[in-house]
């Protein structure tokens, strides 16, 4: 065999094996067991009522960012109400649970959220994320105009680090 069929030889099974090795592994498909756990858990924590909640919110927030939407309100509701359902969402919300939790981790879970703790942290836990976001953007809005200033920094030295633009020729 010639050096250079030897030598192409031996890189296509380097390249072979960094393929193997780096390439993400693939999960396994969750057991009909663990789907089961998973969809359990979602009603353990109501996420339906709380998805379909969410969508009122999430186009009155739409809104708020963009008046113009104001007068689609009702269109936007319609169309999410038409889109955005449970049935559509929950079997891949169910394969995410079964993929990231084990079947013994969903029991875990599924009893905590059936416990008076569980249930009180999922009244108190979104109302504590509003909070928790909220004093984050007072803390931003307070060093704002430090965030300004960096900014206008920073654009002045990529203004510098440009080149002179040539002149137009004629």
């Amino acid at each position: 065999m010639s050096r250079s069929v030897t030598m192409h030889s031996r890189i296509g099974s380097v390249a072979m094996a960094c393929l193997i090795v780096f390439s993400p592994m693939t999960r396994a498909e969750p057991s009909p067991a663990a789907r089961e756990s998973a969809a359990t858990l979602l009603r353990a924590m109501g996420l339906e009522r709380t998805m379909m909640a969410g969508v009122a919110a999430m186009v009155d927030v739409q809104i708020r960012q963009n008046a113009t939407l104001v007068p689609f309100r009702d269109v936007l509701l319609s169309w999410a109400e038409r889109f955005l359902t449970w049935d559509a969402v929950a079997p891949q919300l169910i394969d995410l649970y079964a993929e990231r939790f084990t079947e013994a981790e969903l029991q875990d879970l599924i009893a905590f959220y059936q416990s008076p703790t569980g249930r009180k942290s999922l009244v108190e836990l979104p109302v504590l994320t509003r909070q928790g976001a909220a004093l984050g953007a007072e803390l931003a809005k307070k060093h704002a105009p430090e965030l300004e200033r960096m900014i206008r920094e920073r654009a002045e030295e990529l203004r510098k680090a440009m080149p002179a633009a040539a002149p137009a020729r004629p």
